[in-house]
């Protein structure tokens, strides 16, 4: 099992820190690990599964958004 600190995970899907954060506030990233007291990550297999969770894109993605159905949502519990 690994961690994932923020930067890292920014880097593998392609998005900002500030969306990462975005994301984390409505509930769309899997829960985030408290690792230590200022520290905290995301477990590696929970990311893999939020990847495989979400849709293959293919096409024009700006229509796609117009018509999406709703996202998984995630608990933003810290157990």
């Amino acid at each position: 099992m690994r961690i994932i600190r923020k930067a890292e995970l920014a880097d593998i899907l392609g998005i900002s820190i500030q969306t990462i954060w975005r994301m984390t506030k409505r509930g769309e990233l899997p829960p985030k690990r408290q690792i230590s007291k200022g520290c905290v990550g995301w477990l590696e297999d929970d990311i893999i599964k939020f990847l495989k969770s979400r849709p293959i894109a293919d096409g024009d993605l700006d229509s796609k958004r117009e018509n999406s159905e709703a996202k998984p949502s995630y608990s933003s519990n810290t157990d």
